[in-house]
This record gives structure tokens, C-alpha cells and sequence, in this order.
């Protein structure tokens, strides 16, 4: 793991496509920015292990924890969400190259 000491206003580059900003400081919380692009999914670590043992307790048919369901389902509708403008893209993309697409003769 890397491990970088940045202040407001500097951030961090990965890859080409990738900025994470520092936007501000308030006391033991930092704000930060992330610029990716839209094909990359960006979920806080807290949305996804509640995501997952979600998912776990349903496939052991077991309720989910309390508290839990509702970020999960708005977890959910942001993948949902991720997911239909991927397909958008997709479907773009395969309208801007019909020649790709269609059969040869």
C-alpha cells in the first residue's frame, strides 16, 4: 500500500484517467474528489461489505441486519444505475461503428 501526505487543494494522478483531489479538511474528516471516467464504478468500502454480507444472508436465506437493507438498496440502485448507462454507452458505441457490427459479404 502506498501511503501519501497531501493538503487541501493537492491531490494524487493513477493512470491516465484517474485524479483524486483533497477538497477540504474538518477536523478527523477528509473531503476528497475523485475525476474518473464513468465506466469506472466508484463505491465507498462500507456501501460494498454491506453489499456483499447482504448478498451472503440472502443466498444462506437469512434476513439482513438491520440498517443494512436500506444502503443496500440504494447501493443497489446506483449499480442499477451504473449498469444501464454502461449498456447506453455500449449501444452508442455500436451505432457509431455499424461497420463493425454488420455481417461481410
Amino acid at each position: 500500500m502506498l501511503i501519501l501526505s497531501r493538503k487541501v487543494d493537492q491531490g494524487i494522478r493513477i493512470g491516465d484517467e484517474i485524479e483524486i483531489s483533497v477538497t477540504k479538511i474538518e477536523g478527523d474528516s477528509v473531503k476528497i474528489g475523485i475525476s474518473a471516467p464513468r465506466s469506472i464504478s466508484i463505491l465507498r468500502r462500507e456501501i460494498l461489505e454491506e453489499m456483499q454480507s447482504s448478498n451472503q444472508a440472502a443466498a444462506m436465506g437469512a434476513a439482513p441486519q438491520a440498517g443494512v437493507l436500506k444502503s443496500t438498496l440504494a447501493a443497489g440502485s446506483a449499480l442499477k444505475l451504473i449498469q444501464q448507462m454502461r449498456a447506453k454507452k455500449a449501444l452508442k458505441k455500436e451505432e457509431n461503428n455499424p461497420s463493425q457490427n454488420s455481417p461481410s459479404s
